[in-house]
């Protein structure tokens, strides 16, 4: 079977299905990586099975001023990770998470850190 966002095929152009003795492909989708698996229709069954696909690592690392996103070092696609604030800065915003997409940055996280007053 083939995980939804992970792994893509050809095997249904326009809904049509394959029939006994035509073939497609399986492939990784966007943001993981693998190789491209043959897959041969041997009515009922579509022989080849799924490719083994990974993650991409995420590089661009969440930024902003008195941010911490060490724990989101070497985070591949689809895995989040926490955001956290450097000491001297307060958090702001919601929670400090952050998902690293298949284009290779981490989405949207509403997170900011503001400079600590000194008493």
């Amino acid at each position: 079977s083939f995980v939804s966002g992970v792994v893509a095929h050809t095997c249904e152009p326009d809904g049509a299905a394959v029939l006994h003795g035509q073939g497609c492909a399986a492939f990784c989708d966007e943001g993981y990586t693998g190789a491209i698996v043959d897959l041969l229709c041997e009515a009922p069954d579509l022989d080849g099975g799924a490719p083994d696909c990974a993650g991409q690592e995420c590089v661009h690392l969440p930024m902003g001023v008195g941010f911490n996103s060490s724990d989101c070092a070497g985070a591949t696609t689809g895995e989040s990770c926490g955001l956290a604030c450097k000491r001297g800065f307060d958090q702001a915003g919601d929670a400090p998470t952050a998902t690293c997409e298949a284009s290779g940055s981490f989405g949207a996280y509403s997170m900011s850190c503001t400079r600590s007053a000194c008493e």
